[in-house]
């Protein structure tokens, strides 16, 4: 047999895509010459090309032992291990091939693709250069290069790599998806879309673009075309991304019945995907079946790959039940295990001077139209920056007034929406922050994966967030006595608590807030109790002790008000379900969204006395009810969820207010609504109360916090 002949037959039918019959002639020769380094190269490449990534890396790993310098076997044995997913296999198959081959640049590219997989972006940057450098007027390796560096938030270089990998191929789709993806984390959205409808109009059956479109709709705030965007390609090649996305955006259309029907329907297609069930537990979420959620988010846990959000999912929700502070415990520590990060090494204390002014990082995806920041503009507003000076990170694509409000207020602003975890905790330690504060502990959108690496010595848990972190690497956390007794609560965090000697946050009310008036009973209408609180906080405890108040007082009404009641649904099952305790329908009362925020606080002139949940009380609601004018009558707990009203009540002086049982819940209400006089009184004086307390004081509240501030930062110079 003519080896060599037979060898170069065989790569001709390889060049002509007849792997078949190449893979019939190698093996031929293997048969012959069984450690022939050609022939197991070219065996290799065909079963490369056939998807049999672990055939195909043993043999290149068979031909590389026979001929070491054969650059390309190690080439594509990088490739076999990458499409396996052996990461770090491949990132060593391609070195070596790159000290092999230096001047290919198809080496260079797939050993950053494979760091970039690897979340490795720094040196996936190095090894994309090189391969630019090397091949200029290459679009692919300019596109992958504008990949990564959007993912360490280098979106300037970015945007001149899609640009220049355009100009050569201006219908290259891989550009167009990067130019895309770096306008959106640029903010400019409605630009983002034209590069997606360019990309659907060269591949209609490629899934990406679509997703990609709907992306940029839904961060402009355009659910309703992102969800026609979406629902058009589940006829085409949806991907669990597609139900993803479309599950997000009903639930933000108030559709959230309609949204876990879709995302049973891509498990359905998609069979143990970490995010589609994920998704399914936000949709329960947003229904208020709480514990349903939980379990969703459990699945996903246990599936991978998606640990990190489900685990915030549940801690975030056994808030909301009650008798759970065990599970609520061991939910909280099991999401900081699926945090911990390797540190990113924030060295010294710089400079190591007690008495310097500091330099304070917030971090928070909800400096906008949110209820954190309304609190949050209180303690901004009032920082003393001869003490403090303030860096906001600011991790949502959403802009609004109130993120224009905050950000002037700030002395530096950050976005990091879009940054990386890795690149984001460097921007922090770049930005030589010295204490970090986070905003959001675990709800949506929060960036505790950056606070797992540890980037500024001292790290804080304040504000939007009524539970531990569960972070080893997050230090403190502010609260005061009344929220977390001493002794009381201390058990329940992984922080050490700095207790403030006053109320812990400030409220700051709208501006355009309608004025007082007087109560639906003081008008000759019936007594109504109201609560505007969230769904996933309405447990059947909750309405249970709700429906023993209407017991308590013959002909009075319940109203809630809450965004999951735009859906029939879900205001069906809560009607349902007090209907079945005993409220008769014609009093109850259920009402959905207010555009207009001056509009839903007018709905409080439409409640004598508003009721506050259990275990997880109100804090917005709370605050808000009180400057409406409307008294909240709050059941306190063992828990800071479950006494953040007691703190709040105490801070208005109306601790009479504070039950300490669900009989003391009861005769509070009925005392109010017994002694109509003194509630009218109480009504009209209440929003000056509220002003002229400590829950209004936004400087005192600044002070307080620097002090603490100081604080901590003495002990860390001092050891």
């Amino acid at each position: 047999m003519n080896i060599a002949a037979t060898l170069e037959l065989a790569a001709n039918y390889v060049e002509a895509g007849r792997f078949g019959e190449a893979e019939r002639l190698y093996r031929q020769v293997l048969a012959n010459v069984p450690e022939e380094p050609n022939a197991l190269y070219g065996l290799g490449f065909v079963a490369l090309m056939a998807r049999a990534y672990d055939d195909a890396a043993r043999l290149f790993a068979a031909a590389v032992k026979r001929a070491p310098r054969a650059g390309h076997a190690w080439l594509h044995l990088g490739d076999a291990h990458r499409y396996a997913g052996r990461l770090q296999d491949a990132i060593r198959a391609y070195e070596k091939a790159a000290r092999l081959l230096p001047g290919d640049p198809l080496v260079h590219n797939n050993l950053g693709a494979a760091r970039q997989e690897s979340e490795d972006y720094q040196d996936a940057v190095f090894a994309y250069r090189r391969a630019v450098s090397l091949a200029p007027g290459d679009p692919q390796y300019l596109a992958n290069l504008g990949a990564a560096l959007q993912k360490l938030g280098q979106n300037a270089e970015a945007l001149a790599c899609c640009e220049r990998a355009l100009a050569v191929a201006p219908d290259y789709v891989p550009a167009l998806l990067n130019l895309g993806n770096v306008l959106i984390s640029e903010g400019r959205y409605e630009d983002a879309c034209a590069p997606f409808r360019r990309a659907i109009a060269l591949q209609p059956e490629l899934p990406g673009p679509r997703d990609n479109l709907a992306v940029a709709l839904a961060r402009a705030g355009e659910f309703d075309e992102a969800t026609a965007v979406l629902e058009e390609s589940l006829a085409h090649v949806p991907t669990p991304l597609t139900y993803k996305e479309l599950v997000e955006a009903l639930i933000k259309l108030r559709r959230s019945t309609e949204a876990e029907r879709r995302a049973r329907e891509g498990m359905a297609r998609f069979p143990d995907t970490p995010r589609l069930v994920g998704s399914l537990g936000e949709a329960l979420t947003a229904q208020g079946r709480t514990e349903e959620g939980i379990a969703a988010y459990r699945r996903a846990q246990s599936l991978g790959n998606g640990e990190i959000v489900a685990a915030s999912g549940i801690a975030f929700l056994f808030n909301a039940i009650p008798g759970a502070r065990d599970a609520q415990r061991a939910a909280t520590i099991a999401a900081g295990e699926a945090l911990a990060a390797k540190p990113v090494r924030p060295g010294p204390l710089r400079p190591r001077h007690p008495e310097r002014r500091l330099r304070i990082g917030y971090v928070s995806p909800d400096f906008r139209g949110h209820s954190v920041a309304h609190f949050f503009m209180a303690l901004i507003g009032h920082h003393d920056r001869t003490q403090v000076e303030v860096v906001c990170y600011h991790a949502a694509f959403q802009r609004d007034t109130v993120t224009e409000r905050i950000q002037a207020a700030a002395d530096q602003w950050v976005d990091i929406a879009r940054m990386e975890p890795e690149p984001a905790a460097r921007r922090v330690q770049g930005d030589r922050i010295d204490i970090l504060v986070d905003l959001a502990g675990h709800t949506a959108g929060n960036r505790l994966d950056i606070f797992a690496r540890r980037p500024a010595p001292i790290q804080i848990a304040y504000l939007g967030y009524p539970n531990s972190t569960g972070l080893a690497t997050m230090d403190y956390r502010l609260t005061d006595a009344l929220a977390d007794p001493e002794g009381m609560t201390d058990a329940d965090y992984t922080e050490t608590l700095l207790r403030l000697p006053r109320v812990f946050l400030a409220f700051t009310p709208p501006l355009d807030a309608p004025p007082v008036e007087r109560g639906p009973a003081t008008r000759g209408e019936p007594f109504t109790f109201g609560s505007f609180n969230a769904i996933h906080k309405l447990s059947d405890f909750v309405l249970e002790l709700w429906a023993r108040v209407l017991e308590a007082v013959p002909d009075s009404r319940l109203l809630l008000k809450t965004l999951a009641f735009a859906d029939a649904g879900v205001a069906d099952r809560i009607r349902g379900k007090l209907e079945s305790l005993g409220i008769a329908p014609e009093r109850i009362t259920l009402l959905g969204y207010e555009k207009e925020r001056s509009h839903h606080l007018a709905i409080y002139q439409r409640v004598d006395v508003a009721l506050d949940t259990f275990p997880y009380h109100g804090t917005t609601t709370t605050c808000e009810a009180m400057y409406m004018g409307v008294p909240v009558i709050t059941l306190a707990g063992d828990a800071h969820a479950s006494r953040v009203g007691v703190s709040l009540l105490n801070a208005v002086g109306l601790s009479e207010l504070v039950a300490d049982s669900r009989e003391a819940f009861v005769q509070a209400a009925r005392r109010l609504a017994t002694d109509r006089q003194a509630l009218d009184a109480l009504r009209q004086d209440l929003r000056q109360r509220l002003s002229n307390s400590p829950l209004m004081d936004g400087e005192g509240l600044a002070r307080a916090i620097e002090s603490a501030y100081r604080q901590v930062w003495r002990q860390a110079c001092a050891n």
